[in-house]
């Protein structure tokens, strides 16, 4: 069956709001974010993400990806992990910006200003 574009707009509002997406403003395209945490040993990132989350929808911004590294803060962008499927999501367009919890000092935006995208960091989410 072929749906109409209302058809699928509709589905994809529908879609949204099931899991708690605050839809768009009108004739706005969302931007793209990944959700982008690095738990220090020990603790629950169950309440990080929360937060993560909660701030990008406030932006009506489309979180596209999750993504935990159990890494160092230290650690260098170059070694962690999940980075390569961060630049691989805003490298394909898929997303256009990081929302994240680390320090701004663990990871630069300058590893993202060549596809500029952005880095929003929440850092009230740790007490």
């Amino acid at each position: 069956m072929t749906r109409t574009a209302q058809q699928r707009n509709r589905r994809e509002r529908l879609a949204d709001a099931s899991i708690g997406i605050t839809p768009p403003t009108p004739g706005l395209t969302r931007a793209g974010v990944v959700l982008y945490a690095s738990p220090r040993p020990g603790e629950r990132v169950g309440p990080v993400l929360r937060g993560l989350r909660a701030y990008a929808e406030a932006r009506e911004w489309a979180v596209v990806d999750v993504l935990v590294d159990r890494v160092p803060l230290s650690t260098p962008t170059t070694e962690r992990p999940l980075w390569p499927r961060v630049a691989d999501l805003i490298a394909a367009r898929q997303a256009q910006g990081v929302v994240t919890d680390v320090p701004e000092t663990e990871i630069t935006s300058d590893c993202l200003g060549h596809w500029h995208a952005f880095i929003a960091r929440v850092n009230h989410l740790r007490h």
